[in-house]
């Protein structure tokens, strides 16, 4: 594969989505920015029964498994038609595992659980519950991931607390993403 994937991922509320609107403006016509949700969405959309099958696990809040994401996601990164991929919280183990060396690199946010609960909030989810009950899974399911990439490509881990601006998240990725990739 001629393509360089670099993946992004974030816990619930720490800004990723923010960062790869940043970044996209910033490199534009260099990168393409893939989400793993919105693949799943679309084959939902298209009514296939894989997407009845993905849409069964979307609709209850957990994660798709990957024999039923992983296709959609193949397909997704294949299609792409930039040689830069952006990829919105794309399972780096499932990137290994199906591409030789991959992925090239990883971007981690981590926001603290007070922060994930203060963005939560002034976006109207208040569910407190709910919300340590997502972080629990998302760090019992993702931070191996993280610490996989560590040991394998270039991997930058940002920490995120209620100071942490948005413009000190992407000029650190900026960086980053310049110095190791030549972007």
């Amino acid at each position: 594969m001629n393509k360089t994937l670099i993946t992004f991922i974030g816990n619930p509320s720490s800004g990723k989505s923010t960062l790869l609107k940043d970044l996209s403006e910033h490199f534009k016509n260099k990168v393409e920015i893939l989400s793993a949700s919105g693949s799943l969405r679309a084959e939902v959309a298209r009514g296939t029964t894989l997407g009845n099958e993905i849409n069964s696990y979307i609709q209850s809040g957990i994660y798709t498994p990957l024999s039923l994401s992983g296709p959609v996601f193949k397909n997704a990164i294949e299609k792409a038609d930039s040689g830069v991929l952006f990829l919105d919280h794309f399972i780096p183990t499932f990137l290994a595992d199906t591409y030789e060396g991959k992925p090239d690199g990883l971007i981690a946010i981590l926001a603290t659980p007070e922060t994930s609960l203060s963005r939560s909030a002034k976006r109207g989810r208040d569910d407190d519950a709910l919300i340590l009950k997502r972080l629990a899974v998302w760090d019992e399911q993702t931070l191996p991931e993280i610490a996989f990439c560590q040991a394998r490509v270039p991997t930058l881990v940002i920490r995120v607390d209620t100071t942490t601006t948005t413009e000190e998240v992407k000029n650190q990725a900026i960086a980053f993403l310049s110095n190791t990739f030549k972007l």
